[in-house]
């Protein structure tokens, strides 16, 4: 063997063993990015205390901090004294108070192609959630519980609170929305707040307090020009992760 025919040998070896190390490592490397069947959505603005994520099915929550990415079928949540904030594709924003849990199903393709889905939403499960959604954001309704919140096509912002026990609170700052739940209908306008209470039973709609109003209103003054830049570079680099596991099961195979 002469020595053309040795170094042919020892760089194919060498490409054989980097693509059975890619093939073993990187889907661990992609499951700290996303999760199967999943799509970069959005990141985390600020992150304060506990704060975890987990994706779809998976039962593996990870601590999330500033700047990590966020892709859909999401859970997020924050524990005692903590809260995070998160801006997304479509331009939204959505800040998680302490002792809370939501889930986010984005289509990133939906919001690519800037097309307005009846499956894509936010569900609160507990605790409270500020959101600021945009006239061409593609979120059009969020679910809490049995209850279904419709939005109007203006800006929306939004303040809500829900405990299993004691019930759901919806402040709206802009934009009217339509509660539906399996007993009732609610139109609730920018400037009122819904009640529905389990423990007595009370549903009324009424002012909302001024000082709650000036907090939400200057959550919609943020400046998401840059982080929405960065968001996209990070959505390439995920679909290129993707790309380079698809290659190296291919050569498995």
């Amino acid at each position: 063997m002469n020595r053309q025919e040795k170094i042919i040998l020892l760089l194919s070896g060498a490409i054989l063993i980097i693509a059975l190390i890619g093939l073993l490592i990187a889907p661990g490397i992609l499951q700290t990015l996303r999760s199967s069947n999943a799509d970069f959505i959005g990141m985390v603005l600020e992150a304060q205390g506990e704060t975890k994520m987990r994706f779809g099915d998976s039962v593996n929550w990870k601590a999330f901090v500033k700047k990590d990415k966020i892709f859909s079928k999401v859970y997020l949540f924050t524990g005692p004294n903590s809260s995070g904030s998160f801006a997304f594709l479509d331009r939204s924003v959505l800040n998680l108070s302490e002792n809370s849990l939501v889930f986010i199903d984005l289509d990133p393709q939906a919001i690519k192609n800037r097309e307005t889905r009846e499956d894509m939403a936010i569900e609160l499960v507990d605790g409270e959630m500020k959101i600021d959604l945009k006239s061409t954001s593609l979120i059009k309704s969020i679910r809490i519980a049995d209850a279904s919140i419709k939005l109007s096509e203006q800006n929306s912002i939004l303040k809500m609170n829900y405990n299993d026990l004691s019930g759901m609170q919806v402040s709206v700052m802009k934009g009217d929305v339509d509660i539906s739940t399996k007993d009732n209908k609610f139109k609730v306008k920018h400037g009122e707040r819904l009640e529905i209470s389990k423990i007595n039973g009370k549903k009324v709609i009424e002012p909302v307090p001024q000082e709650i109003m000036e907090e939400m209103l200057r959550m919609s003054e943020v400046d998401r020009k840059a982080l929405l830049e960065e968001m996209q570079r990070n959505r390439g680099i995920s679909k290129i992760t993707q790309e380079l596991i698809d290659f190296f099961k291919g050569l498995a195979i």
